[in-house]
């Protein structure tokens, strides 16, 4: 299985300068973070000479662009119940579509919603999910045409659209080839009622793309796999039975002072090849 990693990696740095770090660590393959509220915006996705400019170094170096990250904030929130700000949204997304076309990456990872359950009434999850509908049924289109797979991301059990159930139901009006789901490890291991592998197992069949990252049981520290409190051989029994062939794409977060930043790279994709290979022995190396 092919091991690559989130640009997030190095989120307060430009991607002009994590690019060739990340290739000299020995990766293949790279999801492009658009960036989020808190961190600074890695590169300006929306100025199309710097998508080809960052295309043309992904080509030189060479990486594959395996996915792109939408970006993603209570402003750009496909399931906002105000149609005139959902529609904003969708516009947002259906360009982040034509942005991962550019960078040949094959999937758009995205968030459903910027809701937090404790803050929405009833009604609003219900208007909410409506939204959500709607917003992915417009989306479908152009992310089918430019050949972009769009995937869901599983968020942390307390914002609207955690709920794996939900999430099925979400996707399932669609081929899983054109929407499915990114399993994110760290957020998935904050439910109570299942077991990481549990739910994992849950998704498995709409599963298309990866976030892989521990933490600790009380914030999402996106830490390296190993470094935390995530129980991992079971999780990766259940994603080999269920014969995963996507990335195993890290989405871990390194310090941003390192000294060394391509040593830290190399060391963080030795951890997941030495992880990987403990389920799956025929691991790219």
């Amino acid at each position: 299985m092919e091991i690559g990693i989130s640009t997030g990696v190095f989120y307060s740095k430009r991607i002009v300068e994590i690019l060739p770090w990340i290739a000299r660590a020995g990766f293949d393959s790279v999801e492009l973070w658009a960036g989020d509220p808190v961190n600074p915006t890695p590169f300006d996705w929306r100025n199309p000479r710097e998508v080809e400019q960052i295309q043309k170094l992904l080509n030189s170096l060479p990486l594959r662009a395996a996915s792109f990250h939408a970006p993603y904030s209570k402003e750009i929130d496909p399931s906002h119940p105000d149609p005139i700000l959902r529609k904003r949204a969708v516009s947002v997304l259906v360009e982040a579509v034509g942005v991962a076309a550019a960078l040949g990456a094959r999937t758009l990872v995205l968030h459903g919603s910027a809701a937090e359950l404790s803050r929405v009434s009833e009604a609003e999850r219900t208007a909410r999910l409506m939204s959500l509908r709607e917003s992915l049924s417009h989306l479908r289109q152009p992310a089918r045409s430019s050949g972009v797979a769009v995937a869901v991301e599983t968020l942390l059990p307390h914002l609207f659209t955690a709920d794996p159930y939900l999430l099925l139901d979400l996707v399932a009006p669609y081929p899983k080839t054109e929407v499915g789901l990114c399993f994110d490890t760290g957020h998935c291991s904050f439910w109570r009622a299942w077991r990481l592998e549990e739910l994992y197992q849950i998704l498995a069949g709409r599963v298309i793309a990866l976030h892989v990252n521990d933490n600790c049981g009380i914030y999402d520290d996106h830490l390296p796999p190993g470094q935390g409190k995530i129980d991992w051989p079971p999780w990766l029994t259940a994603l080999r039975r269920s014969q995963f062939s996507g990335v195993f794409l890290l989405e871990a977060v390194l310090p941003q002072d390192s000294s060394d930043p391509a040593a830290a790279l190399r060391s963080l994709r030795q951890n997941g090849v030495d992880l990987l290979g403990k389920a799956l022995p025929q691991a790219k190396s």
